[in-house]
């Protein structure tokens, strides 16, 4: 699995019918991130990600309630998804 589906697979975590997503915590020990600039390239990685999805209505988003990262689909497209 490469880093962009681990990251898509922590991001659509389920529980029940909610999306629970994941931490920033969760992203990087799942990448295994460890160094000073952990943070720098998590975010890149999910820019990166944002910038290839975007034409099918994908974003990636941060859900301040509780500080999960979370994948968000447009609902044209979710049918298809």
């Amino acid at each position: 699995m490469n880093e962009s589906e681990l990251i898509i697979y922590l991001l659509t975590r389920k529980r029940g019918e909610e999306t629970i997503g994941a931490t920033q915590k969760e992203l990087l020990e799942a990448l295994s991130l460890t160094d000073r600039n952990s943070k720098s390239k998590l975010f890149n990685l999910l820019e990166e990600i944002n910038s290839n999805m975007a034409f099918l209505g994908i974003r990636i988003k941060l859900n301040p309630a509780n500080n999960h990262w979370f994948i968000e689909f447009k609902d044209s497209i979710s049918s298809v998804v």
